[in-house]
């Protein structure tokens, strides 16, 4: 359902406001008077934005596109954008609305809108500063373009980051890569993942580990100078099909390395101790009979490739009832 008429009409009379949020907000048309409402505000601070949806084909989004870009782009300027500092995001969360494959209504729907939003801020005569970016790292590669463009324009004033990794071995396969290496002031970064194996393409997340990890944090201009905090939080979730053989699943995940990642963290930390021991995992393990072989599983974790993590007290194991839920957790992040 897209904004009724009568909404503008409210807004149109409230030009005091300071901070605004727009949360699950879904377009069925063209968003440009909503653009325009918010840089109508004269007093406009913080604008967060939250789960955006927007449905249009590819043409209808070129054409919007260029409309932003071109002359009506002036049209959704902030008023007072050639003084002053202008709006911040503290919160932009274009991740998408479900995380799983096969979803390509709701992943298409998100993105346009991921694309349109960042667009109306690069047209911004003061490019707005996001405080907390939340979003997946599998976007399609029309939306990478445009948020590599605002990472190059903005990316060092991003606060906060998260991101959701794909459990799909197609989106690992197809995944166009993003350049974050512009981002080099973060304070706090959280990492999501879920697999839907104990063996969920070890490899290609590995490299995906490793290169975005050293992207951020390798160089002398990244953010290990200010980085605070980094979470990492990885669910797994076991199928029966092992223990259907008399294999404990604890058995089974003993051999899982998580995709080398706790080595691939101290290999990339390793020079900057201060900013390894900001590190906090928690590694959730989702199953309908996990609670017989739970007692088993924690040991076997704290023993195995997280072991060190595990010494330093910064590693939590969680065991969760059977379901996909990931939305659910991943939206309180």
């Amino acid at each position: 359902m897209d904004v009724p008429e009568i909404f503008w009409h409210l807004l149109s009379s409230m030009k005091n406001i300071k901070a605004m949020e727009a949360n699950r907000i879904a377009f069925d048309r063209c968003p440009l008077p909503f653009f325009g409402y918010i840089s109508s505000l004269p007093l406009l601070e913080n604008f967060s934005i939250s789960w955006p949806t927007m449905t249009l084909n590819a043409t209808a989004l070129a054409s919007l596109q260029d409309r932003i870009i071109g002359e009506e782009g002036e049209k959704v300027q902030l008023v007072r954008g050639s003084v002053g500092t202008g709006f911040r995001l503290p919160v932009l969360d274009i991740r998408r609305a479900v995380q799983f494959a096969g979803s390509d209504r709701e992943l298409r729907a998100s993105t346009v809108a991921g694309i349109t939003i960042l667009e109306w801020l690069l047209v911004q005569k003061m490019i707005p500063s996001v405080g907390t970016l939340k979003m997946n790292v599998d976007y399609e590669p029309d939306l990478v373009q445009v948020l590599t463009r605002y990472f190059e324009t903005a990316g060092s004033r991003i606060e906060k980051l998260l991101v959701v990794l794909p459990s799909s071995i197609c989106a690992l396969q197809d995944m166009v890569s993003i350049d974050f290496s512009a981002l080099t002031r973060l304070q706090s970064l959280h990492i999501d993942g879920f697999f839907m194996s104990y063996e969920s393409n070890e490899g290609l997340l590995a490299d995906f580990f490793r290169g975005f990890l050293t992207q951020l944090f390798s160089s002398s201009h990244s953010s290990v100078a200010t980085i605070e905090k980094i979470s990492i939080a990885l669910t797994i979730d076991m199928t029966e099909d092992y223990s259907f053989y008399g294999v404990p699943e604890f058995a089974v995940l003993q051999q899982f390395t998580w995709c080398s990642l706790p080595s691939i963290l101290e290999e990339v930390f390793e020079p900057f101790s201060a900013a390894l021991n900001t590190i906090e995992v928690q590694l959730r393990v989702r199953s309908p009979g996990i609670g017989v072989n739970q007692a088993f599983v924690e040991p076997a974790f704290r023993r195995g490739v997280w072991k060190r993590f595990s010494e330093r007290g910064c590693l939590r194991v969680m065991f969760l009832s059977s379901g996909h839920e990931r939305d659910e957790e991943t939206s309180r992040m």
